[in-house]
């Protein structure tokens, strides 16, 4: 009979922590979002800007800070309206934000992969993880490849990558899956403003 309720018991307390988990996944995936985002052009090219809000949780900050790397992988992608074709893709970007603590050295190391820059070392977390969630100056296209009056829609997601990680840190796959999230498709509406002649007139 204590076996039974022994068994029962277990099986409730494992029935919990499934119940825990796919929560806990849940809720990072309803978590995270991308905001505040606007595009703007230089001479040549046009650029995107946005942040990943809500990705980093304190579980996660708690991982960073034991060394444990994370990376969030960002996609773009350059829609025009083309009347009965409805959207075109005309353009796309990945890539990806890399964060790893060295506890020995106590410093930040960040890869941003879209401006091919390498690492760079930052002692702060508050500055790290800024830079970890904020996009800025994304080349999408050359204003090019955009016509004058046509209408756009510029479509991001991020989700959190699990490849690639260091084989001393495959004991904490279970805690990775805990802060997997996936956003929704965030959109972007915008019209090319008109060309001018050489004289400045529109």
């Amino acid at each position: 009979m204590r076996g039974k309720k022994a068994r029962g018991q277990i099986s409730a307390l494992f029935f919990l922590l499934v119940l825990l988990f796919f929560s806990a996944e849940a809720l990072a995936a309803e978590r995270a979002r991308i905001n505040h985002g606007f595009v703007v052009n230089s001479q040549t090219d046009l650029l995107l800007y946005f942040t990943l809000d809500g990705a980093l949780s304190p579980d996660m900050e708690k991982g960073i800070l034991n060394g444990i790397p994370v990376t969030f992988a960002f996609f773009v992608e350059l829609h025009e309206h083309q009347g009965d074709k409805g959207l075109v893709q005309i353009a796309s970007r990945n890539f990806r934000h890399t964060l790893h603590f060295e506890t020995l050295k106590e410093q930040f190391n960040l890869e941003l992969s879209e401006h091919n820059q390498g690492s760079v070392s930052l002692e702060s977390f508050d500055r790290a993880a800024g830079a970890m969630v904020g996009v800025h100056d994304l080349v999408v296209a050359p204003l090019a490849l955009l016509r004058p009056g046509s209408r756009y829609t510029v479509k991001m997601r991020a989700h959190l990558a699990k490849q690639g990680l260091p084989e001393k840190f495959k004991n904490v796959m279970t805690f990775i899956k805990i802060w997997d999230f996936e956003t929704q498709w965030s959109e972007l509406d915008f019209t090319m403003a008109p060309g001018r002649d050489k004289e400045g007139r529109e």
